[in-house]
């Protein structure tokens, strides 16, 4: 036999009745069928999300990736850009103008508007973010645990498409003042980190529902205002969705080491990314409990020390648990939900009883997990409940030695 009719034949012809045996009856060399060329009309309908989309989207995917218009960066040759995250970039006058005009053209041309105010501090926010290292056409998607670089050469037509009459750029320039450009600037790392830190507790950039936190979360930041002076939905996509998550979480980092950014965004840098809010929930109010009632780890011991494993793993592993885990290549974090919703209804009801004043028990991540606790748990919390009111019985039930 010939080397050829050796190999795999699902190879060479998927068992398929409906696909035709292009093979050569003499010698068995696969004959190749003529190349159709698609209609034109299927060929420009086919689009990059097509090609590179997500799929296979679970309820708690997080952030999905997609390409879009308002949130592309624009550079042409000339202009520079950094080839490793975080380094500083140099720009000259004439290429900070060129960057400006053409990313507010490619804003406006998105939203079919005029040219605006609006369009040139989101444009600034982009040039700040280029000179800072964080957008840059040079990062490979694959080093960075993404599908897309937001980031993007244009060339040729493009940039005719992109730019337009670029005469009327100047008006939105002229609108922007040199005072309104100092303060964008001189609170760009706190711009960046409170996006970093949306993005890490809530799993997106941003929604509808977000726009209140971010305006309490820059109050916090000791700020007279409740934005910079753009609103957070341009400032979260239209400017910064560039900046890839995991170089997004190495300028937190390296601003809090640095003590570059207000102490509301340095004490949240370990707050619990969306996906193990819960966990740590419980966990914290595991600690309560032990505090209030010491006994109550001998009645759970195995509960508390599978709880205290999974915490020294979120301690190592930064992202691990979270809904954005694939974008730093983070673990998932595995554990018997049956004893963990014991102990969080046990955690809840016992805060409760002994700890009123506890603020764990305004946590909603806290109440939904003690809500689906399986019925050992439940019936333990009950007891606790009902114990409260007896300190005899409530010495008893939890080992309590001591008066």
């Amino acid at each position: 036999m010939s080397q050829s009719s050796q190999q795999n034949p699902e190879e060479i012809n998927p068992q398929n009745p409906d696909v035709e045996d292009f093979q050569d009856a003499d010698n068995e060399i696969p004959v190749v069928p003529p190349v159709v060329p698609p209609p034109a009309t299927v060929l420009a309908w086919i689009d990059n999300e097509d090609l590179n989309g997500e799929c296979f989207i679970s309820g708690e995917v997080g952030e999905v990736e997609s390409m879009q218009g308002n949130r592309t960066v624009g550079f042409v040759e000339g202009l520079p850009y950094a080839t490793t995250p975080g380094t500083m970039v140099a720009y000259t006058a004439q290429q900070t103008a060129t960057f400006l005009v053409l990313n507010v053209k490619m804003i406006a041309h998105h939203y079919r508007e005029v040219p605006s105010v609006r369009h040139m501090q989101t444009a600034y926010l982009r040039f700040l973010g280029v000179r800072a290292g964080l957008i840059s056409p040079s990062f490979a998607t694959a080093d960075h645990h993404v599908r897309y670089n937001e980031a993007v050469m244009l060339r040729g037509a493009n940039i005719g498409r992109a730019t337009g009459n670029i005469g009327d750029a100047a008006v939105a320039a002229i609108g922007f003042t040199r005072q309104a450009r100092t303060v964008f600037r001189e609170n760009f790392a706190n711009i960046v980190c409170c996006v970093a830190y949306m993005f890490r507790v809530r799993g997106h950039h941003f929604l509808p529902e977000m726009d209140g936190k971010y305006k309490a979360l820059w109050k916090k930041c000791l700020k007279e205002n409740d934005t910079v002076g753009l609103d957070w939905n341009y400032v979260a996509h239209d400017a910064l969705h560039a900046i890839m998550p995991d170089v997004l979480d190495g300028f937190w980092e390296d601003c809090k080491n640095t003590g570059r950014i207000a102490g509301a965004l340095i004490k949240r840098f370990d707050s619990a990314p969306a996906g193990v809010a819960a966990v740590r929930a419980v966990y914290a109010g595991a600690q309560d409990l032990q505090m209030a009632v010491p006994g109550i780890r001998d009645r759970f011991k195995q509960h508390f020390d599978d709880l205290d494993a999974l915490i020294e793993k979120m301690r190592i592993e930064r992202w691990a648990g979270s809904i954005n885990r694939r974008y730093y290549a983070a673990g998932a974090i595995d554990f018997d939900e049956q004893k963990f919703g014991a102990i969080a209804s046990v955690v809840y009801h016992a805060l409760n009883a002994f700890a009123s004043n506890s603020m764990l028990l305004k946590s909603n991540a806290l109440i939904r997990v003690a809500n689906n606790a399986p019925i050992t748990g439940g019936i333990v919390s009950r007891s606790i409940a009902t114990a409260a009111a007896d300190p005899a019985l409530v010495k008893t039930m939890l080992n309590i030695t001591g008066q």
